[in-house]
């Protein structure tokens, strides 16, 4: 793991994603880490000190030999906004504007209401990460994150997705999680899909054939 604190574990039973605030201090929150599957333990440090987190039980008899987790915080990212995907619906999501060239302009950056907001779990599979509803269109999201390609971004059918928007994990801030130690990696995450940063088109409905786009000059 690198600079943020594993934020979250997968409950060794049911497999679902918990965050350290819901979970028993030490060895009783019955978790492993989402990408190694090390067993772990809740950390719970005095108030203020640092926030809650999850750590490697590497002494559990179940942690087999020693290896290096290929956890970073940016896969954590794209780990819990799949998580969180239908929290988004009701909120407004920041998309960014679109210049093709320096005399074209395909969309202006807008707010947006989510009307649906759907995840695929299948990381590798031929389905987009999220499927964003804004009214009758819906946009593929793309999480770009270290350690997963080479950062390729998929070209969805416009059969199927109205846009395709991509967005780089990679750019998550985590200094507000760091100076705030009340503030939930869940809600970090969100606020991150809601906002501006990381953003940037790959398909846009203007882009279509007949569709007259609007001239700058």
């Amino acid at each position: 793991m690198d600079e943020l604190l594993i934020p979250f574990g997968k409950d060794k039973t049911t497999g679902a994603i918990v965050e350290p605030e819901d979970a028993p201090r030490g060895r009783a929150c019955n978790c492993k880490c989402p990408m190694c599957g090390v067993p772990l333990m809740s950390r719970h440090p005095e108030k203020g000190l640092t926030r809650k987190h999850f750590a490697h039980d590497t002494r559990n008899e179940q942690s087999g030999p020693k290896v290096e987790c290929p956890l970073t915080s940016s896969a954590s990212v794209a780990m819990m906004l799949r998580h969180v995907a239908n929290k988004a619906i009701g909120h407004k999501i920041y998309t960014p504007a679109w210049n093709k060239s320096r005399s074209w302009e395909v969309t202006l950056e807008a707010r947006n209401l989510i009307t649906g907001c759907t995840a695929y779990h299948e990381q590798n599979g031929i389905e987009p990460d999220l499927v964003v509803e804004i009214g009758k269109h819906k946009i593929a999201v793309e999480l770009k994150y270290t350690g997963r390609g080479q950062g390729k971004v998929k070209r969805h059918s416009t059969a199927d997705y109205s846009a395709v928007l991509y967005i780089d994990c990679d750019q998550f801030d985590p200094k507000p999680l760091r100076t705030n130690s009340n503030l939930r990696f869940s809600h970090a995450a969100l606020e991150f899909l809601l906002g501006e940063t990381g953003k940037k088109w790959t398909k846009h409905p203007r882009e279509k054939e007949g569709h007259p786009l609007k001239r700058l000059t």
